[in-house]
Parts: C-alpha cells; structure tokens; sequence
C-alpha cells in the first residue's frame, strides 16, 4: 500500500490537534475549576449534575419554609408567655378582691379598674401581627388587621389550618387561632376578666361570681399551657427538620462538588502529560514530513 506525502500530513494533523484539543481541555479545567463547562463534556454527569441542582433548590425552599416556621413559632410562644404573666395578674387581683374582709368600695374599684387595663393589654398581645408578613398572630386566614376588635369580639377565621412545608413530605402547622389559645366566645379569657371587673364594681360584690371568675381564669391558663405544649411540640419537629435539611444539603453539595468541580492534582498531571505529548508530536511531525517544494523556494 502506498502512503503518500498528503496522508503523512493528514495523519500528522490530526493527531497534533488531537493532543491539541486534550491539552485545550486541561488547561479549561484548570482555569474554571469545573469538569463540565457544557452538556457535551459528559451527558450522563450533566443528568446527574442537574438532579442533584434540583434537589439543592428544593432543599432551599425547605430552609425558607423552616425558618418562616421557626420564626412564626418563636413569636407564638412569646405572645402565649406574656398573656400568662397577665393573666396571674388577674388572677392575683380577682384573690384580693375575694377578701371581703380587707376590701372597701373604693379599693374594689381599683381593682376593677386594673383588670380592666390587664384586659385592653391581653387584647393587646392577642393582636401581635407576625412579623414578616403583618398578619394577625391569632387571626388564623383572616384578612383582617386584628384578630379581635376593640369591644373583644374575635375576628379571625379557624378551620383552615396555616402549614409549611419542612420536608420532602412533611408538612407542619404553625398557627394558633384565637379561639384555640384563648377560648370560644362568649366564653373566652378576655369576657371572663370584663365579668370579673363588672364584679368588683357591682355593691354589695357577689363573692359566688368572683369565685366563678377566678375558676375560669384557671382554666384559662391551663389552655394557655395546653397551647404553649403545642408550640413546643412543633418547634421540636421544625428543629428536626432543619438538621436533616441541614445534612441533606451538605451531601448534595459533596456529590455536586464531585460530579462538577476538577479533580486539582490529577489535572494538573494530566495537563503536564498532555504538554509533553503536544511538544513530542510536533517535534515528530517536524521531523517525518519532507519539505514541500515551497519550502525550497523561500
């Protein structure tokens, strides 16, 4: 078989650009830090490198979600500790104004002028707006700015639940109606201490009404603690979430890294390898093909 000069040259070429294109791709890996710069890299990688972007970006929603949840939570508890504080505030005062003996006119109308004003600051913090949107803590859906008007009447909206997602599947709630935390109407905390305060105004006082009162209160309270177990509960399981979510994103950052980014010491080798190659093709090239008559006549 015959080989001619041209075929030395094409073969020549084409290996020289081969080595050419080898060390062009070393030299891209190591300037970028990634081993796929585009689909044709590596179609099967470029698959595996986009599944696992997906599950970074759901990853991301969950951790919004997750500290949406943590945050609204959080304020939950706040508001159901402070309303406790007030409300053994009423307490203490509806148990000085069953002393008879120690009480007269005057001191019980101060005492209902106090509940009075534990009453507008429990109707107060029932109010709480959450603080990244503005809506009512309490208020559940409603489209309302308050959950509960200036006369006390609620003004939210229950059965329809506010959840988050915090998982893959798992989906938690993260409201507390007023209804829930403070009782159903005309039944409710706030009723009870306007009641109480009536009480202690009236003359001669009915100590049988005040002793009711001071029964609802404390069963007022233990719905508070009912409540503020809830919270907790669930703040439990958004904690848990967030670690899992946590270690999650982490793996899926480890497989990311080890599907994208360049492998430094054994690019840098294969770079060396692909230089020396390029180098000894050329000089080979150089020395195999015969001078074209061009040559001699420059």
């Amino acid at each position: 078989m015959r080989i001619t000069q041209r075929a030395l040259t094409a073969n020549s070429l084409t290996g020289i650009n081969s080595n050419l294109a080898a060390l062009t791709k070393y030299q891209n890996q190591l300037s970028s830090g990634k081993v796929l710069t585009k689909p044709s890299d590596s179609p099967t990688d470029t698959n595996k490198s986009m599944q696992t972007r997906s599950g970074l970006a759901a990853l991301d929603q969950q951790a919004r979600n997750i500290t949406d949840a943590t945050a609204r939570l959080d304020q939950a508890d706040s508001a159901l500790s402070t309303m406790q504080g007030l409300l053994q505030k009423a307490q203490a005062l509806t148990t000085q104004g069953l002393n008879t003996g120690a009480n007269n006119a005057n001191s019980n109308e101060a005492l209902a002028a106090e509940l009075s004003a534990l009453r507008e600051s429990m109707l107060g913090v029932a109010n709480t707006s959450v603080a990244s949107t503005g809506q009512p803590l309490f208020g559940g859906v409603t489209a309302q700015a308050a959950a509960y008007d200036s006369t006390g009447t609620y003004v939210g909206v229950d059965g329809h639940p506010i959840t988050q997602r915090i998982g893959a599947i798992e989906a938690i709630q993260v409201d507390i109606t007023g209804t829930e935390a403070f009782g159903q109407q005309p039944d409710d905390l706030f009723k009870a201490v306007q009641d109480i305060a009536a009480t202690l105004q009236a003359s001669p006082v009915d100590d049988a009404a005040l002793a009711a009162g001071l029964t609802k209160l404390q069963a007022a309270q233990d719905r508070l603690s009912t409540m503020q177990s809830t919270v907790g509960a669930r703040s439990a399981r958004v904690d848990d979430a967030s670690a899992l979510t946590t270690d999650r994103n982490l793996t899926l950052t480890a497989q990311l890294s080890a599907i994208e980014d360049v492998d430094i010491p054994r690019a840098t080798l294969g770079l060396a390898a692909q230089q020396v190659g390029y180098q000894a093709a050329l000089s080979v090239a150089s020395k195999v093909l015969q001078p074209t008559m061009l040559d001699f006549l420059r």
